[in-house]
């Protein structure tokens, strides 16, 4: 569900709130933030299908879709698609290195665990 006058996407019991000093900043129009909101809907909506996953190859195929999502949230926003941005391990079942990566975050630098069944050795 869409929450454009707070700015929020919600998904079942996730929801993710935009920052308000970037909407200004970039000088966003409700299209575009109702643009952005349905890509974190979609992105939620994509987590909640990958913790009810098991299968090693399913679940790197909805982070491949995870990763589309985000390139799209970074042309939505007006960034350049840069990679180092995504922060791939705070997806469900993702066991690679969670301090370590928010500690390199965004140098590109990132520990992952080959026997992550997310990433196992993808990335």
């Amino acid at each position: 569900m869409i929450d454009l006058k707070n700015r929020k996407a919600l998904f079942r019991s996730s929801y993710v709130r935009l920052n308000e000093r970037l909407i200004i900043q970039k000088g966003l129009n409700d299209d575009q933030i109702t643009h952005i909101l349905k890509l974190h809907e979609l992105k939620l909506a994509i987590f909640y299908m990958m913790e009810k996953k098991e299968d090693s190859e399913e679940l790197k195929s909805l982070a491949d879709r995870v990763t589309q999502v985000e390139y799209q949230l970074q042309d939505a926003w007006g960034f350049p698609r840069n990679i180092d941005y995504h922060r791939f391990w705070e997806m469900p079942k993702c066991t690679c290195p969670k301090m370590d990566n928010d500690d390199a975050w965004p140098s590109g630098h990132y520990v992952i665990n080959f026997g992550c069944p997310v990433h196992g050795g993808i990335i």
